[in-house]
């Protein structure tokens, strides 16, 4: 369930989940239940000296009876006799209350260079319930009570966009640099990690404040980010753009893992190449390169063509093996993604996708389904099929969902 709404520079969204599972291997009382999840975001107009000021709060409610994963030899899961995953202990119980605020400053230097400081201040408060620590003489091996921790951080960035016309075709090249602020040791052990265990460096996030997803961990520490931003750009509409970019940092952290590019003092190389001769074409590589020899540590290709009425997207995408201690990390693989939809008169589409594993061979999912959507309503319903990866925790299934949106409510 989920309630949201805005007016100006507010924006305010209430959230609700809870799951019940139909498979053989779902139990009840390991399901967890989100009740609820709330934020708040305010950005002013500019005020000052063209200064903005910002407001992000959120509250969050965790129960969580799920236990982590029994893995034996090489970090694979251990399956019982109906072939479910065996789970140790249980999960923790968590409420988060979040609030930060910032403030932010455009400038615009003489030769076109363009600066912007931003400053913020962050307070996060938990209680949580049976969080596992790191035990010691004195303490055990689980913590429940109050924590929380204050997080200031303040940034500098800096671009200088240089652009030239030659007859119908604009080329831009820009350099951007950014500085960033913050102390160490936002992270304590007795803060649970349930939000930003997901975590993917690339060109997205590499100048992001902080690059983890969620709220439950913080990128702390001082780090300079640079990178190139390159771009040609045609007057019918067609266009090439890439970008490279690095960060680095005066010590290592341990707050993201070895394989993520961003655990040692230099961080990976991360950057995307986007071709877009027409609106009927585009083609985009992303990349992540190791900073010591240039090795491809992820690689995504992505094709997508034809007209409004039948796109059709083909994609591509690689990645490293991760270290054998890294028990939950993917392991290396190679995977082609084929997906598409075409449309049915003005109110109907279908939709169709497939996976494979090329790495082991195997296929994993295959999918499709119709939809009729107009001004008021969107109806879907769509089937997919989940095949056998014993490496990856889940077995074979097939599901079918059903979804109704009811339209410009409120």
């Amino acid at each position: 369930l989920y309630l949201e709404g805005s007016r100006g520079g507010s924006y305010a969204a209430v959230n609700g989940y809870a799951f019940q599972g139909l498979a053989v291997c779902d139990d009840p009382e390991e399901t967890p239940l989100v009740l609820p999840i709330a934020e708040y975001k305010y950005l002013s107009e500019p005020g000052v000296l063209g200064g903005r000021f910002s407001i992000d709060a959120n509250v969050m409610a965790l129960t969580d009876s799920a236990g982590e994963i029994k893995r034996g030899v090489g970090g694979k899961p251990v399956f019982d006799a109906r072939g479910c995953p065996k789970t140790v202990g249980g999960g923790a119980d968590v409420r988060r209350f979040s609030i930060s605020g910032g403030w932010s400053l455009p400038y615009l230097g003489r030769l076109g260079d363009i600066y912007t400081l931003s400053a913020t201040l962050r307070g996060d408060l938990y209680w949580v319930d049976e969080v596992a620590v790191k035990p010691t003489a004195l303490a055990p091996s689980k913590f429940s009570g109050v924590t929380g921790r204050i997080f200031p951080q303040i940034a500098l960035d800096w671009r200088y966009p240089w652009v030239r016309q030659t007859g119908t075709v604009r080329q831009v090249i820009e350099p951007v640099v950014q500085l960033a602020l913050s102390p160490y040791g936002g992270n304590p052990d007795k803060i649970p990690n349930e939000d930003s265990k997901d975590f993917e460096f690339d060109d997205t996030n590499l100048f992001s404040l902080t690059r983890f997803p969620g709220l439950d961990r913080v990128d702390g520490g001082p780090r300079l980010s640079y990178g190139l931003r390159v771009g040609v750009y045609g007057a019918s509409g067609g266009r090439t753009t890439a970008f490279i970019g690095q960060s680095i940092r005066p010590t290592e952290d341990d707050d993201f893992s070895p394989s993520s590019g961003l655990a040692g003092r230099v961080s990976d190389f991360v950057g995307r190449v986007v071709v877009s001769p027409s609106k009927y074409l585009d083609l985009s590589y992303r990349f992540r390169l190791g900073q010591d020899d240039l090795s491809a540590r992820r690689s995504e290709i992505d094709l997508t063509g034809g007209p409004d009425w039948l796109r059709v997207k083909l994609g591509f995408v690689s990645l490293q093996e991760a270290p054998a201690e890294e028990k939950e990390e993917v392991g290396q693989r190679q995977e082609i993604n084929v997906s598409g939809s075409a449309a049915l008169g003005r109110n109907w589409s279908l939709t169709g996708r497939f996976r494979r594993d090329l790495t082991n061979g195997n296929t994993l999912r295959a999918g499709g389904g119709i939809a009729y959507e107009d001004e008021c309503l969107f109806f879907g319903v769509d089937v997919s099929r989940r095949f056998i990866t014993p490496e990856r925790d889940i077995g074979e299934g097939t599901s079918v969902r059903f979804t109704v949106r009811l339209k410009h409510l409120g």
